[in-house]
């Protein structure tokens, strides 16, 4: 099922867009890979003087406009000034040309890092339909690389753990998927990956400073930042139906700013607490693993469909190894379609979806223990 249906929505999306044009239009005027569009105009902005200026939504507007041609739906700039580096090398590149090599890398990087896992390539391939690949591949997202980067840093804690610290590192890139990274960090004891993840980040932050001062931050703190918040305040500003978010649930049925704010603030705080006991102490890795992106997901209030990719190749990780039970099996289902789930709901204003992830990370915790007295009980009788 979930092969045929993004495999038919892929279709449906390749036969609306225009691939005649420079800049080709899906159905709703904007360009294939629209969110890449942000990510190439940053990395031709990395060539030019004061880049930082891009942060005002009118100076990106008038950038963009000028560029892809009259017309064009708003769109914002609000990432850290670190992802100048990062998209500078696109940035020379024709757009199409731009947007092929940034799909390739992704795809690439997302297989290896399916295939580690699942240790099978026909599942490894399996992970591309899920609802969340669909919609970074269309979307031009982030998401296989912050998946492969989340991977294969806990893939290599324990064996290369400054290399697993790099990799942690440049997920400050995207640090809505990486907020409970530190804790899992503390709780494990993993002290050299937490140095070598700060000294990655710091290692960016001050070759940005070097390369393009110290102003571009004042920007991105003055101005990219309150913007991006705007969005969160005004929810009819961005595609917030389709964010599966305690705060974009509760903000969507009429809550105030600050009272949705207020209790996603106490949902992250839950959620750290679970992975720092989860993490203290062993367990099966596809569980905690489980346990661990549900918490990611559950924790921030700004979190798109794509970005809950790696929740869900941690569910099929989970289903290829047997571990879970009925409960379980049916959260997982749930978690994979997560992005049709919120987007069937959202689109009414319903709140529920929100609840999908908390639920499994707290289903996790309790399979551990579960299998936890299992084997004490299995010790005791065959000590």
């Amino acid at each position: 099922m979930g092969a045929l249906a993004t495999l038919a929505f892929a279709i449906a999306f390749y036969r609306a867009t225009d691939w005649t044009a420079q800049f080709p239009r899906d159905a709703t005027t904007l360009a294939a890979g629209r969110d890449f569009l942000n990510f190439w105009m940053v990395g031709r902005a990395a060539y030019a003087p004061d880049p930082g200026r891009y942060y005002d939504p009118a100076t990106y507007n008038r950038a963009l406009t000028g560029t892809v041609g009259q017309g064009y739906p708003p769109q914002s700039w609000s990432y850290p000034p670190t992802l100048l580096i990062a998209a500078a090398p696109f940035g020379l590149l024709p757009y199409r040309l731009a947007l092929a090599l940034w799909t390739l890398l992704g795809g690439a990087a997302l297989f290896a890092a399916a295939r580690q896992i699942l240790r099978d390539r026909g599942s490894a391939v399996f992970v591309f339909a899920a609802p969340a690949a669909l919609f970074a591949l269309m979307s031009g997202q982030w998401s296989f690389f912050t998946t492969a980067l989340l991977f294969g840093g806990l893939a290599l804690l324990e064996k290369r753990p400054v290399v697993a610290g790099i990799l942690f590192g440049l997920l400050s890139l995207k640090p809505q998927v990486a907020l409970l990274v530190p804790v899992l960090l503390i709780a494990g004891r993993h002290w050299r990956t937490l140095a070598s993840a700060a000294a990655t980040a710091a290692a960016l932050a001050g070759l940005t400073v070097a390369l393009y001062g110290i102003e571009v931050w004042r920007d991105y703190i003055a101005i990219g930042i309150p913007a991006q918040n705007t969005v969160l305040v005004h929810t009819e500003i961005l595609a917030t139906q389709a964010m599966p978010t305690v705060f974009m649930n509760l903000h969507r049925i009429g809550f105030g700013y600050g009272a949705a704010m207020a209790v996603q603030i106490a949902v992250a705080l839950a959620a750290a607490v679970c992975v720092y006991r989860m993490w203290r102490r062993p367990g099966d890795p596809a569980v905690k693993t489980t346990q661990f992106l549900a918490a990611s997901v559950a924790a921030t209030p700004y979190l798109m469909p794509y970005d809950t990719l790696p929740l869900a190749l941690a569910g099929l990780w989970l289903l290829q190894r047997n571990l879970a039970d009925n409960r379980g099996d049916l959260l997982v289902k749930l978690a994979w379609w997560l992005p049709f789930v919120q987007m069937a709901l959202g689109r009414y204003s319903i709140p529920g979806a929100a609840l999908i992830a908390p639920a499994l990370m707290l289903w996790a915790m309790l399979r551990q223990n579960a299998m936890d007295v299992k084997q004490t009980a299995f010790r005791q009788q065959h000590p």
